[in-house]
């Protein structure tokens, strides 16, 4: 059965529980403006209140409704009946109200109603909402400037997120994570693009040298012949290719970070809250950092986009630069500062960049004996 025809079946019954106390109290000459029909329809059998009370219904926690009892401008008082024939007072608040917030259970009477653990929500925010920033460090109270279709929905859901604490009382509280990595991270991402590349250059390298040691191996008389290397061997051809290699980003660990998100969860009250390292590192420092851990040394040549990162003993190009991978509205500078969440969620970040990359590159590099 559709939610629409479950909310018109059990509007009818709950209609006819309130005709017949209206006709009851007609009799009696009680009758009230708080009762009057219309009233009650309009105000009481609202959608939610009719599907929340459909809803613990088919949850078991109630039977039936008999009907309500009292209406106030917050609330509605109903009488209902459990499954074991027990009479239950079921406090409604009424979802449009300005003072939803304040409720703190939806029924009384209930002891079963008492053992659900009440719900809070986590919404992953993104650094990317600041976009050009207007302050640095950021944080909680930075104000956003986003410059991607992606940080502008982002923007949306955190001050959604923010409606919906502040006017319906809801747990609901909103991560601001700056760049968080781990080995798990995507290929398309400018970080495990740059691990990737690595780790291609470096398996180019290993494959060279095992074949170049296989053919002397076979034929020593080869050494004397120039074109040996061209003619058996193939030499490392890939070279990795990046945008804009000077834009500052805060780069610390998912393990960090996934702590801050669960420490938000564990407080009294929800809130928003930056995570980040508070240390700021370009694109060029994350290269520079990733070949050194396998004993290249990348020295730069060139301007722009005729720059390239050349492998310093033998002047071999490593890196380049494609302007097509620049962003159409980039992102110059990050960092965050994660004071409140140190202070107040007791959080504190255990890696920091080189410690992120050795993680990064150890699954991948250790076939290579260089970790």
């Amino acid at each position: 059965m559709s939610d629409d025809l479950l909310y018109d079946d059990l509007s009818r019954k709950i209609e006819s529980k309130i005709d017949h106390k209206l006709t009851s109290k007609s009799k009696r000459g009680g009758l009230d403006d708080g009762f009057k029909k219309g009233k009650v329809i309009n105000e009481v059998l609202d959608k939610p209140t009719v599907m929340t009370l459909y809803k613990m219904i088919s949850d078991h926690i109630i039977a039936y409704v008999n009907g309500p009892v009292s209406a106030g401008k917050e609330s509605v008082l109903f009488w209902a009946v459990d499954e074991k024939n027990n009479d239950v007072a079921l406090k409604i608040y009424l979802i449009s109200t300005s003072n939803f917030k304040k409720r703190e259970q939806y029924i009384t009477g209930d002891p079963r109603f008492l053992k659900l653990k009440k719900t809070k929500f986590y919404q992953a925010g993104t650094s990317e909402m600041y976009g050009a920033v207007l302050e640095t460090p950021q944080k909680e109270t930075t104000q956003f400037n986003p410059q991607s279709p992606y940080a502008c929905a982002k923007v949306y859901s955190h001050f959604l997120v923010k409606n919906y604490r502040e006017g319906y009382g809801l747990f609901a509280s909103n991560g601001i994570l700056f760049n968080h990595e781990s080995p798990r991270r995507g290929a398309n991402f400018v970080t495990m693009k740059i691990i990737n590349g690595v780790k291609k250059i470096m398996e180019e390298e290993k494959q060279y040298a095992l074949s170049k040691a296989e053919c002397i191996g076979e034929h020593e008389s080869i050494l004397h012949n120039d074109n040996f290397e061209e003619e058996r061997i193939k030499e490392p051809e890939y070279v990795l290719t990046l945008g804009n290699i000077d834009s500052k980003r805060d780069w610390g660990h998912s393990k960090d970070y996934v702590y801050g998100m669960w420490l938000m969860l564990q407080q009294e009250k929800p809130g928003d809250y930056v995570l980040a390292t508070g240390e700021t590192y370009t694109v060029r420092d994350f290269i520079e950092r990733s070949f050194a851990k396998v004993g290249k040394q990348i020295v730069w040549d060139g301007e722009g986009v005729n720059e390239v990162g050349r492998d310093k003993p033998n002047g071999k190009i490593l890196v380049k630069i494609d302007e097509k991978y620049f962003r159409p509205c980039e992102v110059e500078l990050l960092l965050g500062d994660a004071s409140k969440a140190e202070t107040e969620l007791g959080w504190k970040r255990e890696y920091n960049l080189d410690r992120l990359i050795d993680d990064m590159m150890g699954v991948k590099m250790c076939n290579f004996g260089y970790v």
